[in-house]
């Protein structure tokens, strides 16, 4: 935009101005809300959708699911056949598309007996019949030696007097914090490990272990009843309430309850690829899919998944670029134009040889996939801040000659408002030097584990509500899941993870 452009439209404001103040009105002001504000760090609390890339050459990885047989799964026993074999058809559909199997297992694990009761991927899975104490932080700690890892448990924390290696006192959730932590952090050379959960829900009965000293006559066993029934809506049976020999409060219990898959996998794309398989087939192998706690109807359902680490944003493709209408920003003259392509976007300004002229322009593109199928909605926990940076260091200087900052006008990373800048001082010919710049994500880890304690999202809202601290009263939810996350991302929360979003180049003509 030119000053003389800028001159008239302050021109014709001025007069609409007066001629309403003559009148006794004057232009409606924007209110407070009509410019969005966006944080320096972001949650996105609509899922991204992830789409399996196209074949290519397959990677040998070795994988295998686990399955929690402790006591505290045994109301599960009738639906885990259900479960696993959901697992099988997961792994044999990205057998054929994402990674060629090399050595695979199913296998069950509990405190006594460690991993044990294995069978090939392929086969019947092993029979499951569950009793003693967890060991999930050895589950956890197995997903080192395998590519790809599913682990199906309640997640039940603090189970047990007594455990091994980092529980030694005991399985709670700092414990398997530091298990999870392990896995991503091997000491294999790539750090490109995953953590993803789907939430599941099924029905239950048989003895439910509350792990907490709780003497029967204290109990009130229907207020746990219609908290349940508050929540999802549907009728459940509590009875017999009795102490164990530890002292824990136990009752038998038939009604909804919910468990998880634990996805870990050394390469983020496997994993993610898993995610989808699993969610593609969960309809055909009759694992409903439901929004919330509230949508479920009975059988076994899972809920949306939901990415742990590192966090995942789509590719951003470049549509178009406007004069942004802030004309307040404007001084001198300075025209920008964009030639964008399939492969490559180039950022062309122009300006007289003048001391300084400034300008701002809206760069416009779609997060959305290009592919129509192959895709699954991943909710996303971690935080993410967004940043403009030249490819190479050296030409940091040039760079901030074209460009004094950006903002993020609609809180999306796939509109962004650049504030523009061209003077004398501006040398790098198109001609001659572009200069690539990279849109990059950078994911945050400690706000994470904040949106945990607060509900600050809605993917921190949905785990919070799917979680509890107190069983005995809320044998529906997962025991300590999001003490656990939260555990997790602070030992984490220096992780410098980053994703090149897209890129341009930037010249002078």
């Amino acid at each position: 935009m030119n000053r003389s452009s800028h001159l008239a439209r302050m021109a014709c404001l001025v007069v609409l101005f007066l001629f309403a103040s003559c009148h006794g009105r004057r232009p409606q002001q924007p209110s407070n809300d009509a410019k969005q504000t966006c944080a320096e760090k972001m949650f996105f609390d609509e899922a991204v959708p992830y789409c399996v890339r196209g074949s290519g050459s397959r990677e040998a990885a070795d994988v295998q699911v686990l399955v929690d047989g402790s006591g505290s799964m045994v109301g599960f026993d009738p639906k885990l056949p259900e479960i696993i074999r959901w697992s099988q058809h997961a792994i044999s559909t990205i057998q054929n598309s994402s990674i060629t199997i090399q050595k695979s297992r199913i296998c069950s694990f509990r405190e006594k007996q460690g991993i044990t009761a294995c069978a090939g991927i392929t086969g019947a899975a092993p029979p499951i019949a569950s009793h003693g104490n967890t060991n999930l932080h050895e589950a956890i700690d197995s997903a080192k030696d395998y590519a790809l890892t599913i682990i199906v448990t309640d997640g039940v924390a603090a189970t047990g007097d007594q455990g091994r290696g980092a529980c030694a006192t005991g399985v709670d959730a700092a414990c398997v914090a530091r298990s999870l932590v392990n896995a991503i952090h091997s000491n294999d050379t790539n750090d490109d490990h995953g953590v993803w959960i789907i939430p599941l829900i099924a029905p239950y009965e048989g003895q439910f272990f509350t792990e907490e000293s709780i003497p029967p006559s204290s109990f009130n066993s229907q207020a746990a009843i219609e908290k349940v029934r508050s929540d999802i809506q549907t009728d459940c049976v509590i009875q017999n309430p009795k102490t164990n020999d530890g002292g824990k409060l136990v009752y038998n219990y038939k009604g909804p309850r919910g468990l998880l898959l634990i996805v870990i996998a050394k390469k983020a794309d496997i994993g993610r690829s898993a995610i989808q398989a699993l969610w593609d087939r969960a309809e055909y192998l009759n694992i409903k899919q439901v929004g919330t706690l509230q949508n479920y109807s009975g059988g076994v359902a899972a809920l949306r998944p939901i990415e742990i680490y590192p966090g995942y944003l789509n590719k951003v493709r470049w549509q178009s670029l406007t004069d942004s209408d802030q004309p307040e920003l404007s001084q001198g003259t300075i025209d920008v134009k964009a030639n964008i392509q399939a492969d490559k976007t180039s950022l062309q300004v122009n300006c007289p040889a003048a001391s300084e002229n400034k300008g701002t322009f809206t760069l416009t593109g779609t997060d959305k996939p290009a592919e129509v199928a192959g895709c699954v909605p991943i909710r996303m926990l971690p935080a993410f801040s967004f940043k403009l940076r030249p490819t190479r260091n050296e030409d940091e200087p040039d760079f901030s000659q074209f460009l004094t900052g950006f903002t993020l006008p609609s809180c999306s990373d796939s509109t962004l408002d650049l504030h523009m800048a061209c003077s004398t001082q501006t040398t790098r010919r198109c001609s001659e030097k572009p200069i690539p710049v990279q849109w990059v994500a950078f994911m945050h880890y400690g706000e994470a584990a904040d949106s945990l304690k607060s509900s600050t999202s809605a993917t921190a809202k949905s785990i919070n509500d799917f979680s509890t601290a107190h069983p005995s009263t809320e044998p529906h939810k997962v025991t300590a899941l999001s003490l656990i996350l939260e555990l997790f991302y602070r030992q984490v929360v220096s992780d410098a993870r980053s994703t090149v979003l897209n890129s341009f180049e930037i010249c002078k003509q």
